[in-house]
């Protein structure tokens, strides 16, 4: 919902598995549904970055959710973060945090690497980590 990631890692596959609900994703959906695949409306939109749902929102009209279940195996990372962790880290610096053996560990190298991205105007952070186990 809104700007927070939903990412799994599943062996050496990190998979994100929602998507952001802000105007620049709108458009581009848009511009997909009318058979064009131009993403230029939706980079160049005056506001890419508002949000279209949120949690807090009175009427929540367009939720990722899965028809299924995910059935999750053992060794599976799940990690649901703020855009202050999406946005800041790319995908090998999330996978080399992972690599850490603990839950806590890997919480612990996300705060890290964030704070190395030295960022003059760095947005909140937040990460909650869940390393499946059976």
């Amino acid at each position: 919902m809104g700007d927070s990631y939903l990412f799994l890692k599943r062996g050496d596959d990190l998979i994100r598995v929602n998507r952001e609900h802000n105007c620049k994703m709108e458009a581009f959906k848009e511009t997909i549904l009318q058979g064009s695949v131009d993403p230029s409306e939706g980079v160049s939109h005056p506001e890419k970055d508002a949000l279209m749902q949120y949690i807090g929102k009175e009427e929540l009209d367009d939720i990722d959710w899965l028809k299924r279940p995910l059935p999750l195996q053992n060794g599976d990372i799940i990690m649901l973060c703020s855009d202050g962790v999406g946005d800041v880290l790319n995908e090998e610096i999330i996978c080399d945090c992972f690599k850490q053996p603990t839950a806590e560990q890997i919480a612990a190298a996300i705060d890290r690497a964030v704070i190395a991205q030295n960022r003059q105007y760095q947005d909140n952070y937040t990460a909650l980590i869940i390393q499946c186990g059976y």
